[in-house]
C-alpha cells in the first residue's frame, strides 16, 4: 500500500498500473474502497472518532468511544431506533452487500493505518460507561501507552 501511494505521488504510471493488478490492491480499490464510498460520512466519522478519543485521553492509558452501526434503514427505524443519538458517530445505513462486521473491520484497519492502537468490541448490555444496550453499539478502545 505504501509503495502504491508513493507511485501515485511521484506519478510512476507503469508501476501504478502494475500494482493495481495485484490481488491486494485490486481488493482494496475495487472491493473495500467501493464499499466505503457507499457508507455515508465514512471518512468524516473516522476523523470524529479520532478527535473524540484524543479528547478523552487526558491522563488515561486508554479511551473508549461508543459507535453505532446501522446496516439497513430497517435497523435505523426498528430495534435501535434513536440509538445513534448516544453514540459519538453512527455508520450507515448503506446499500452495498458487506456486513456490519465488514464495516467494523474497515474502521479498525483505517484507524490502525494512521498509527493508532485500537480494539473493537460489541458494547455489553447494560455495562461500561454507556447506558444504552443495543446490538448496533460497539466500543472502540484506543490504547495510548
Amino acid at each position: 500500500m505504501q509503495v502504491y501511494a508513493e507511485a501515485l505521488h511521484y506519478n510512476v504510471t507503469p508501476l501504478v498500473k502494475h500494482l493495481e493488478e495485484t490481488p491486494q490492491m485490486f481488493g482494496e480499490l475495487v472491493g473495500r474502497q467501493q464499499f466505503l464510498s457507499r457508507v455515508p460520512r465514512y471518512k468524516e466519522n473516522i476523523q470524529v472518532l479520532i478527535r473524540v478519543a484524543r479528547a478523552e485521553a487526558v491522563a488515561a492509558r486508554s479511551s473508549s468511544v461508543l459507535i453505532c452501526v446501522l446496516r439497513t434503514e430497517e435497523e435505523e427505524r426498528g430495534l435501535c431506533h434513536g440509538a445513534g443519538r448516544e453514540a459519538a458517530v453512527t455508520f450507515g445505513p448503506w446499500t452495498a452487500p458487506p456486513s456490519a462486521a465488514d464495516l467494523l473491520d474497515c474502521v479498525r484497519m483505517d484507524i490502525q493505518s494512521r498509527g493508532y492502537t485500537v480494539s473493537l468490541e460489541p458494547h455489553p448490555p447494560g455495562g461500561g460507561p454507556f447506558s444504552r444496550s443495543c446490538p448496533c453499539f460497539h466500543t472502540l478502545t484506543f490504547t495510548w501507552w
